[in-house]
Order: C-alpha cells, then structure tokens, then sequence
C-alpha cells in the first residue's frame, strides 16, 4: 500500500504482512521477485467479493488506529471545553473530479458552525485550509481548530478521528477514512455524486457508520445545511452526545421452542456477527428464550444471565 498507510493497515490487519509501494506505486522489485501467484487492485476486488448489497457485512470498523495517539488526541480534544467535537472538511477532489460540484465555501458552513455548544476541528487536508479558518474567524467568529499536524500524518489523522465526537464532511478522503474506522459521519453530498455514494438514501453500503444528505437539486445546498445544523443542535445536548462503549449489552430474543425455527436461526446468526465484529471481551450476552440459550451454552460462551418461559404467558 502507499508509504504512509503502512503503519494504519499492518495493525488493522495483523495476519497479513504489509509493504510500501515504490515511489511509482508498483510493487517494489524485491517484493515482485519472490514470485506473487495473484495481483490484484483492492479497489478492484468489490467486482468479485460485493456484487449485491447482501454480500456488505454490517461492520463496525475495520481499521484500527493506534490507542495511544488518540489518547493523546482526546486530551487535547477536552482542553476545547465541554460539547461535542466535530470534525469538518468542506472542499474535496480535484477540477477534474468536479470540486465546485462537490465542495461547500467556509461560509456557508455557518449555520452549522454557530451551533451553540459545538466545538469544531479542521480535516481539511488542502494548501490554503489554515487561511480560510483564520478569514472565517476574523469576518464572522466562527472558530473551527486547524492542526496542521493532524491533517499532514496519516496515523495521526486516523487517531483524531477516532478521538473526535462526529465527522461531517463534503466527498472527500475523511469520509472513507471515518467509515473505515467505524466512527460517526454525516456526509454533504451534490445531486450526482460519485458511485461510490449511491444516488439516492442516505446510507454507504460501504460503512455503516456513515449517513448521507444529499442535495434535492443540482446545487441546492441549503436544505442539506439547514439539516446537517438541525441534527447538530439536537446533538449537542449533554444527554445526546455520543460516547465510546466500554461495555454492551446484547438480547438475543429466540423462541422457547422449535416452531419458529427460520426466526430463530437468522436470530442466532446475527448475534453471532455482532460478537465477531466487537469481541467477547465488549459484549455481556443475555440470551431471551430456550433455543438462543442452549445455543450460547452448548458453546461454552459465557452469558451474564438468561430468561426463558417469558412467552409463554403472551
């Protein structure tokens, strides 16, 4: 992979060894030497391993940034006071790959900006990104937090993300970094966006994490900022405001006996998928139901509690 995701994919993928490309992004000589059987582009493979919506997996995540640089991201996140912290890139692509198309000016960011409580970190990853915030306090008071250090190292902009309480963004790279990551984030999208964004509702099959606002019409920004600011608000009240999970509790609501047995099955499978995407250590089991209980038993997992017979007085 390219030089400076290294560090990212070697972690989120430990049973796979991970090398640099060369500076002309082939494989490297000394790599292409050993004799590769199979050589494939990993924007290529969707043709062979997604080819219907069934074949996503509901994932949480599967990149994995590295804890103790978003431990020090948190902490300095939490010296921006209390409130949500959100993280914001507005201009994305190329001329090209149709930037004005899909890019928002600062300012009309504002009506989500002046979110009371809020608080708002740059992701903004182009030359000019430092003097548009600095222009945007001066003439309006809007204050959004540019590190340039988090924007310039790849491990670094992974673990702000992670530290960060939301991510809202035009198309750009911090949209699938966010949902490669599984953290929160609302996407602004034109009227015809790339594929990659689908053409209509507002999810990716790609991440599950993410929520798409798309424009009603070819450059009608408005209702998605009037949105995107709404749902902000109603975010930023202390009761809302998301937190990381230390702990989940997961139902399994079965049937006692066998007569529902398809139910029960899909059930059993989809708890099965949760506890592999979060790990046992994450997750207390309460079984509700014979079936899903003798399931989770006869497989030594461990269950903090069960209940059964609860249908049979319904």
């Amino acid at each position: 992979c390219e030089r400076r995701r290294v560090g990212l994919s070697a972690r989120s993928f430990p049973g796979a060894t991970v090398y640099p490309t060369a500076d002309d992004r082939r494989v490297p000589d000394h790599i292409a030497s050993r004799g590769i059987d199979v050589e494939v582009a990993a924007g290529s493979l969707p043709q062979f391993l997604r080819r219907r919506i069934a074949d996503f997996p509901a994932h949480r995540g599967y990149l994995k940034a590295d804890p103790q640089r978003v431990d020090r991201w948190r902490e300095r996140l939490s010296q921006l006071g209390p409130g949500p912290k959100i993280g914001v890139s507005w201009s994305g692509g190329m001329r090209k790959t149709r930037q004005p198309q899909r890019s928002i000016p600062l300012e009309r960011w504002l009506p989500i900006l002046r979110v009371p409580g809020a608080r708002f970190v740059s992701l903004q990853y182009t030359r000019d990104a430092a003097a548009e915030v600095a222009t945007l306090s001066a003439q309006h008071g809007a204050r959004i937090e540019h590190w340039a250090e988090a924007i310039e190292d790849f491990e670094e902009t992974a673990a702000l993300l992670c530290a960060l309480d939301q991510v809202i963004s035009v198309c750009t790279a911090a949209i699938h970094l966010g949902g490669a990551l599984g953290r929160p984030v609302w996407v602004m999208a034109p009227y015809s966006p790339e594929w990659r964004y689908g053409f209509s509702g507002d999810k990716m099959p790609w991440y599950p994490s993410v929520k798409i606002y798309r424009q009603p019409a070819f450059g009608d920004w408005e209702p998605v900022i009037s949105s995107v600011a709404a749902r902000v608000n109603l975010h930023s009240h202390p009761l809302l405001q998301q937190r990381d999970e230390k702990k989940v509790l997961l139902a399994v609501v079965t049937a006692d006996r066998g007569l529902a047995g398809a139910f029960n099955a899909n059930v059993i499978r989809q708890a099965q998928y949760a506890v592999r995407d979060r790990g046992w250590e994450s997750i207390e089991l309460l079984p509700i139901g014979r079936k899903g209980n003798d399931f989770f038993k006869r497989r030594a997992i461990p269950i903090r509690r069960q209940a059964t017979g609860v249908f049979q007085a319904l």
